[in-house]
């Protein structure tokens, strides 16, 4: 098959050669798109054929992309309303704690819309044919070009998380919606207080980060407290990170 211009404009930009992947062909009418309500790819696909075209008349016949979120980038797919964008996964620094990596995402187009700090984004690697996904928060700073961050922690039973973790990222075929979430951090809040666990900490990490490249381009002091609790020093990730942060940014507080 020949490169439309758009994928020939990848391929000579990126050196891959990367098709968008459609949800309503992948899998079987079995298969589970939204895992909070068990609905399959066949029953949205019935509802869609009588007449849902649209993410608010399927979410309001089914539910689906109502509790989590997760799966609204691949309902939109199904919908012919394409999201999803094929993303890069590159490793950034060494293990964190216990067994957490962190991922910048490199688009190979931009992403459909900007994230704030606070905001997630659902995550979808092809995992044995199936396209699975997970939420994680994104944790670089918003910035213009600037290519989203998340971290991940292994999960001993997490199929998601090992197999990320596990072999080349760069080798993995992984995809990404819209940044998602009402609850947003602002340079216009100088009052915050977080109080985190475990992996639980990458909001806080996401709010430490903006503040931190806010106050270098304004000179902005906030008022942010950060109380992380874990079940060791060891095993807490992003602590030598915040730690810096507190001992150079006026007003940011820590407690371990």
């Amino acid at each position: 098959d020949r490169l439309s211009a758009r994928e020939e404009e990848i391929f000579l930009a990126t050196g891959r050669v990367r098709r968008p992947m459609d949800d309503a062909a992948v899998g079987d009418g079995d298969a589970i798109v939204c895992r909070c309500l068990g609905a399959s790819a066949g029953s949205l696909k019935d509802k869609i054929a009588g007449g849902c075209s649209t993410l608010s008349s399927l979410q309001s016949a089914t539910g689906c992309g109502t509790v989590c979120g997760g799966c609204v980038p691949a309902l939109k797919s199904m919908l012919g309303q394409g999201e999803w964008v094929p993303v890069q996964v590159v490793a950034r620094g060494g293990r964190q704690g216990d067994d957490v990596q962190a991922y910048q995402l490199v688009p190979d187009w931009p992403l459909p819309e900007p994230w704030e700090t606070g905001q997630h984004i659902v995550v979808s690697g092809l995992i044995d044919g199936h396209w699975i996904a997970r939420s994680y928060t994104l944790t670089a700073p918003p910035a213009p070009h600037a290519a989203p961050e998340i971290a991940v922690k292994r999960e001993p039973h997490g199929l998601f998380s090992r197999w990320l973790l596990d072999g080349d990222p760069m080798l993995k075929e992984v995809r990404v919606g819209a940044p998602r979430g009402a609850a947003v951090w602002t340079p216009e809040i100088l009052d915050t207080v977080c109080f985190v666990a475990g992996i639980g900490v990458t909001p806080a990490l996401a709010i430490v980060r903006s503040a931190v490249s806010a106050h270098a381009r304004g000179g902005k002091t906030f008022s942010i407290h950060i109380d992380y609790t874990g079940r060791h020093l060891a095993s807490m990730a992003f602590v030598d990170e915040l730690q810096m942060a507190a001992a150079s940014l006026p007003g940011l507080s820590l407690r371990l």
